[in-house]
């Protein structure tokens, strides 16, 4: 999956981890952010120098997504851009659904 850096926890079947982070990715993106407040469906923010940046989904939109009790079980704590995807300008694109 192009928006994770999560490894696959050892002895966990790799299937099962991508279907989880498919879910997680779209309960966040189902929800608008408590901490950037932007609406469902839209990139979180985050501003440096002026500049608004596009960054993974908050930890207070996963909270509030669930998405800790869907990732938890399988060891993993969060959401996280892949390397190497580079930094992004925030524009109000919409969320793709995974």
């Amino acid at each position: 999956m192009d928006f994770f850096t999560l490894p696959v926890p050892p002895g966990s079947d790799p299937m099962v981890v991508e279907d989880a982070l498919r879910q997680a990715w779209n309960a966040c993106a189902a929800v608008y952010c408590p901490k950037c407040g932007v609406a469902a469906w839209q990139y979180c923010r985050n501003r440096t120098g002026g500049t608004l940046y596009v960054t993974r989904p908050h930890k207070p939109r996963q909270d509030a997504a669930g998405a800790p009790g869907i990732l938890g079980p399988l060891g993993l704590n969060g959401l996280s851009w892949a390397k190497g995807k580079g930094i992004f300008v925030w524009d109000d694109r919409r969320v793709p659904e995974l």
